[in-house]
């Protein structure tokens, strides 16, 4: 099904791939054919975060220039700030990055390394008022409009809507 580039198969195979038989050559393979920002979060966060070799596919991602292997990269990233599986000195690390080329990275990898800084500032609460202020600081998603009853990713509604 992933086979066919239509993007219901592809969801679906999503859902059905065994995450056990997926090696770090065919995750970047997966990874690297999604052009689609839904396709490849669901990719990210049902299957890939899943695998074995995750460590070994960050590596590889981290030195990838693609915006959408920037945006996988840091959706790995979510997952383990998400579980509390990052140390300081690689969150210390990743937040200056992210800190220096947030408001200019491409949609794709803006979004996800924006969500990073919103789930370091949720899960580690050390972390909190540095990452409000960098998100008042760089008013990322400040105007963004939204339905009724929903949060904009704008840094310090997000974590404050999550930890209240």
């Amino acid at each position: 099904m992933w086979q066919t580039k239509n993007t219901d198969a592809r969801l679906l195979s999503v859902m059905i791939f065994d995450s056990k038989q997926i090696d770090k050559k065919f995750a970047i393979e997966l990874i690297s054919s999604v052009k689609f920002d839904q396709l490849l979060d669901d990719l990210m966060f049902r299957l890939i975060v899943e695998i074995n070799p995750l460590d070994e596919v960050q590596e590889t991602l981290s030195h990838m220039e693609d915006d959408y292997l920037k945006r996988a990269y840091w959706s790995i990233q979510v997952h383990k700030a998400s579980k509390k599986l990052l140390a300081h000195d690689k969150i210390d690390e990743l937040i200056k990055h992210a800190k220096l080329n947030l408001l200019t990275e491409s949609k794709q990898a803006q979004w996800m390394m924006n969500r990073f800084l919103a789930t370091v500032g949720i899960y580690y609460e050390a972390y909190r008022n540095e990452i409000i202020h960098i998100g008042e600081t760089l008013k990322l998603f400040k105007d963004q409009v939204v339905p009724k009853g929903c949060t904009r990713a704008y840094i310090p509604e997000w974590i404050a809507a999550v930890v209240k």
